[in-house]
């Protein structure tokens, strides 16, 4: 396996750790679970672990499924950017403080794309090493707007039908209360 995988791998863990233990902290899962919101920076140290471990899975699988060497790292990619869909989400609604109505779509919009572009060079350069890919650039890229066009609309309108159609209980810094329904 080369030196450069394992280390990409342990950067890729590092940093996935990192953008879960900022969506725990904003939501003080750590602290309503375990008493201590200081538990969830033990990610930074776990998930590179676990992420080195799936690289060698996935190198021992490949031996047999050539795929699995990719899919690894696809897996990997998924978790980071699920990650940043998740904090860049909440980032914004912490930051203005609005957790309901139509900016929330907005803001889910804002965040699926930073996780897709995220995702789009993860996977392109590290995940299927297609960076020297021979297919014509500018078809590549319209198959890729065109597939995550379809991904944005599922994403946001999921999000949105969620907020906006369903009665929403939450436990937030301790504390219990219902998202009511727009009327």
């Amino acid at each position: 396996m080369p030196h450069k995988d394992i280390f990409v791998t342990i950067i890729v863990g590092i940093f996935t750790g990192l953008v879960w233990v900022s969506v725990f902290l904003r939501l003080e899962t750590f602290e309503s679970i375990l008493g201590f919101k200081e538990a969830a920076w033990v990610l930074v140290l776990v998930v590179p672990v676990i992420y080195v471990f799936g690289l060698y899975l996935g190198d021992w699988l490949s031996r047999k499924w050539l795929f699995f060497k990719s899919f690894a790292k696809y897996v990997m990619v998924g978790f980071l950017n699920t990650g940043v869909d998740f904090a860049v989400f909440n980032l914004l609604m912490s930051m203005t403080g609005i957790v309901k109505g139509p900016a929330v779509s907005s803001f889910k919009t804002v965040s699926f794309v930073v996780a897709v572009t995220n995702s789009y060079f993860w996977n392109k350069y590290w995940a299927f090493e297609a960076g020297a890919s021979t297919e014509n650039k500018s078809k590549e890229f319209i198959k890729f707007i065109v597939v995550n066009i379809i991904g944005a609309f599922l994403n946001v309108g999921i999000t949105s039908g969620v907020i906006f159609f369903v009665t929403l209980k939450y436990l937030i810094r301790g504390q219990s209360f219902t998202l009511p329904q727009n009327q």
